[in-house]
């Protein structure tokens, strides 16, 4: 008997071991989350100054070079700003507190806005950009279209950046039953076979294999924004040969038809 009470003993204190230490766990995560959140604001807002008085320098400059260095840091400030964004949105995901506001949104208004923010980018490097959307695509969808509109420019901003010169870009948008497929296929640097299974890990990077081409943080974050609306991604790739990102999100007219 005496056995018994130990054993039970034992298991009351690896409980209580465990309620405190889950306990620690989560204070650890919200004064985190806290913390990032306030850095995060506190470097944002000289970030967004820089921005505005560089915005100034290039409407009103007229010399060349002093325009150049001003492009230059808007690159660099508005991919600071960014980094951020991410960094905030990791920590509200670890928390479990990044909120999904569903509205109604057309994809094909969205899918225009997307392309015109890197188009300018595209041409420089000589890329086709082409879009196809399917005639059959509901004029009106429901989602959090701003998270949404994030994971797009994700995957388009990478695309450019990794595809070379002359390459192509094609985005098509298509119903298929329960979901709306949004793709986005690229014929850049792809990812190596080793390597596929990790590409939406947090932090994951492929540097080492390709030179600091690689993705990060993004694509652990575009992920997770999909999965919380009831959606999926997958990603179909070959070294060398390019890649294609696949964002599958809930077709609620398909839904309600259903009902």
């Amino acid at each position: 008997l005496g056995d018994v009470y130990k054993r039970q003993d034992k298991k009351a204190r690896e409980r209580d071991e465990f309620r405190k230490a889950k306990i620690a766990a989560e204070e650890a995560s919200r004064y985190m989350s806290e913390f990032l959140a306030k850095v995060s604001h506190e470097v944002r807002t000289p970030i967004n100054a820089v921005l505005g008085m560089d915005e100034m320098i290039l409407r009103e400059s007229r010399n060349r070079d002093i325009k150049k260095y001003a492009v230059d840091i808007q690159t660099a400030a508005r991919s600071l700003h960014s980094i951020f964004n991410e960094i905030l949105d990791s920590s509200k995901i670890q928390s479990g507190r990044m909120e999904i506001v569903p509205v109604e949104y057309n994809l094909g208004i969205m899918l225009n806005e997307l392309v015109s923010m890197v188009s300018v980018r595209a041409a420089e490097k000589n890329l086709e950009l082409v879009v196809d959307v399917d005639d059959s695509m509901p004029s009106v969808l429901k989602g959090d279209d701003l998270r949404i509109k994030q994971v797009a420019v994700n995957l388009l901003t990478n695309a450019v950046k990794y595809t070379p010169e002359y390459g192509k870009i094609r985005v098509e948008a298509e119903v298929l039953g329960m979901f709306v497929r949004l793709s986005v296929s690229d014929t850049g640097i792809g990812i190596a076979p080793e390597h596929m299974n990790d590409v939406f890990q947090r932090f994951f990077r492929e540097e080492k294999v390709h030179n600091e081409k690689g993705v990060g943080i993004g694509l652990y974050l575009a992920r997770e924004i999909i999965t919380k609306q009831g959606g999926y991604m997958k990603v179909v790739s070959k070294e060398d040969a390019g890649s294609t990102f696949f964002i599958y999100l809930p077709n609620e007219q398909e839904e309600l038809s259903q009902n």
